[in-house]
């Protein structure tokens, strides 16, 4: 009878959170974003220029390394892009570009094949220095625009290599630059990477935990980060990043997109609305 009464008087409280919290809007979990201390109380945001690059790794067994296959890289970037143009524009917020800029940032002694095949007759070519693989020919023509653009993108990815992607700030003077060509006052950059497995990787991963009896993973994935940065001063305002075992690294989905921007809010509105609070110093807790 004791313990009847005890497990009662755990449902009768479990119910009781339940509906305060259908009540009063609380919430079971929160996480933490980085985001400007300034966007709980104002969301200025209107127009926005996207910018994106990304890579795709297949790792290869033995003397194969990491290998960049050029049009998957080009693929994501792109098909990521189009989603990303598609949830901003759902938040209502016009975007006034949604350009691919480059793959492969960062990719030195990596290497880099037309197709994946190609490996097997050795057309192949090692990445010997930081560069991108390949810039879209819209940025190939040396003007100050186009080297603020590159030039924004390479300090991301040398925070990311540097471990500092959650510091990260990017050259005003670069800034300034994009903003009077494109006249959004927001600038999005976004990067995407993801893993890919072939099928004989996958393959080979079964007999390699055959024979060592330990657990060898083989899964593909992906992560996609996005910053966005005021225009007019360069300051960071608003930064994610997910990950994801589920998606298609080269063809990620409209839903796994609209996750990285959950806590991004709508066109006006603030993120005090959305329901985060302040943690820290540029960190805000939100209900999840």
């Amino acid at each position: 009878m004791k313990i009847t009464k005890n497990i009662r008087n755990i449902l009768f409280a479990a119910q009781l959170i339940i509906l305060i919290c259908s009540v009063g809007g609380c919430s079971l979990a929160t996480v933490q974003i980085k985001a400007s201390d300034k966007m709980l109380n104002d969301n200025s945001m209107e127009k926005i220029a996207v910018f994106g690059h990304g890579k795709i790794n297949w790792p290869r067994m033995g003397r194969g390394g990491s290998v960049l296959v050029l049009p998957d890289c080009i693929q994501a970037t792109e098909n990521v892009l189009a989603q990303t143009k598609k949830v901003l524009a759902k938040k209502g917020y016009e975007i006034v570009c949604a350009d691919p800029v480059g793959v492969g940032f960062y990719s030195q002694n990596m290497w880099l094949v037309e197709d994946l095949d190609d490996w097997k007759e050795e057309k192949f070519t090692k990445i010997k220095d930081i560069r991108p693989i390949f810039v879209y020919p819209q940025f190939q023509h040396d003007q100050e625009f186009d080297k603020s653009v590159l030039n924004v993108i390479g300090q991301l990815n040398l925070a990311i290599k540097e471990n500092r992607v959650g510091s990260f700030e990017p050259d005003k003077g670069d800034i300034e630059v994009i903003h009077q060509a494109t006249g959004a006052d927001t600038i999005c950059l976004q990067r995407l990477y993801g893993k890919k497995y072939s099928t004989r990787r996958k393959i080979g991963k079964e007999f390699l935990q055959l024979l060592t009896y330990r657990k060898v993973t083989v899964e593909d994935s992906v992560e996609l980060l996005m910053i966005f940065i005021d225009a007019r001063t360069g300051e960071v305002l608003w930064q994610a990043g997910e990950s994801s075992k589920e998606e298609n690294p080269i063809n990620p989905s409209e839903e796994f997109v609209e996750d990285v921007l959950r806590f991004f809010p709508a066109r006006h509105e603030t993120l005090a609305e959305k329901g985060c609070t302040k943690w820290g110093i540029n960190v805000l807790n939100c209900k999840y």
